[in-house]
């Protein structure tokens, strides 16, 4: 590699920094809008089910991608250093067609356990996703 090309690299390296650099910053600043948003006009307890919501929600998301975007990573890069363009499409092929059929299940058990997960392992009523679906009313936890 020659002194031009590495320069090239450099620079391609420091504008890619910049750009996630900014987009990681502006999801920051949103995510902390939106939580002060839901803290201040809703309430410590509506922000409490919000926070729980969102952790189940993260550990299923955790549990169906499978670890494939560190793989992924590893194979695009590994396959791409030895020219094998064909491989790497390959594996963006499989891996999205996984995770689209990982994400469909984990979303429908979710939706499914919703009820189960938000009042024996969470024993809160409110975390259920539908109450509309359910014949069930308050009173019948209380």
């Amino acid at each position: 590699m020659n002194e031009n090309e590495f320069d090239q690299s450099l620079k391609l390296i420091a504008k890619s920094s910049i750009i996630v650099f900014v987009g990681f910053l502006f999801s920051k600043i949103l995510t902390y809008g939106y939580r002060i948003i839901i803290a201040r006009y809703f309430g410590p307890e509506v922000y409490g089910l919000f926070a729980l919501a969102l952790i189940v929600f993260n550990l299923f998301v955790a549990f169906s991608t499978f670890g494939l975007a560190e793989g992924i990573v590893r194979y695009v890069s590994l396959y791409r250093g030895k020219g094998e363009k064909n491989k790497i499409s390959y594996i963006f092929k499989l891996s999205l067609s996984i995770l689209i059929v990982s994400s469909l299940i984990s979303g429908l058990v979710l939706f499914i356990l919703s009820e189960t997960i938000s009042i024996d392992i969470l024993h809160n009523f409110h975390l259920i996703l539908v109450r509309g679906l359910t014949k069930l009313t308050r009173s019948d936890y209380a």
